[in-house]
């Protein structure tokens, strides 16, 4: 649509830009797991050029202030530009000594509990349970709507008094003398610590 043949021109001229364009577009697509726009990757391979004339200078360092005030450039710019540069790797690339194993499997699972806080939080859930045995039937209601315990949601006091028609009140009441015969029970300090 843009081209005009009464300008004068061949259309090959015309052509290729468009073509390198596309080309270049194409590879910036591709080659990176984070998208840059046009005007980023041009500000990369500047920098790349920076860099390499200042490691053909004698005299000069290529850090990063250089490379910011030769290009004219912030150094925040430049800086955002080269860790938006970096390589990322797949967590499902095969470790490089072993062809068995991937990244993703050696990375440590920081929200799972470690083997000895998980042995020791099933046994204080044992020992809650044994606890909560010492209560009448209405305590332990109470207790395990309150705490949400055996997988269930927590409730609160006014909501716990309409299931069971008692004011709330009355519901604060009944935990309260629950967490005492709880706590002074066997292994109360363990408990009381669990409880809190």
């Amino acid at each position: 649509d843009l081209f005009n043949p009464e300008r004068g021109f061949h259309f090959i001229s015309y052509a290729v830009w468009w073509i390198r364009q596309s080309i270049k577009y194409a590879i910036q697509q591709k080659a990176s797991l984070i998208r840059l726009p046009l005007n980023r990757m041009a500000d990369l391979k500047r920098i790349a050029e920076a860099e390499q004339w200042f490691e053909n200078q004698d005299d000069q360092e290529a850090s990063i202030e250089n490379i910011a005030e030769y290009m004219n450039m912030e150094v925040s710019d430049v800086n955002l530009l080269l860790r938006m540069s970096k390589d990322h790797l797949s967590l499902d690339a095969p470790m490089a000594d072993s062809e068995d194993f991937t990244l993703g499997e050696n990375l440590a699972d920081t929200k799972e509990a470690e083997p000895q806080d998980s042995l020791e939080f099933e046994q204080l859930k044992g020992e809650l349970w044994k606890s909560l045995d010492q209560l009448t039937e209405r305590e332990r209601e109470v207790v395990m709507l309150r705490f949400g315990l055996d997988g269930g949601p927590i409730f609160s006091l006014q909501r716990i008094g309409k299931m069971i028609n008692l004011s709330k009140e009355r519901v604060r009441q009944i935990e309260k003398k629950a967490l005492r015969k709880i706590r002074t029970g066997v292994n109360s300090r363990q408990l009381g610590a669990f409880l809190s």
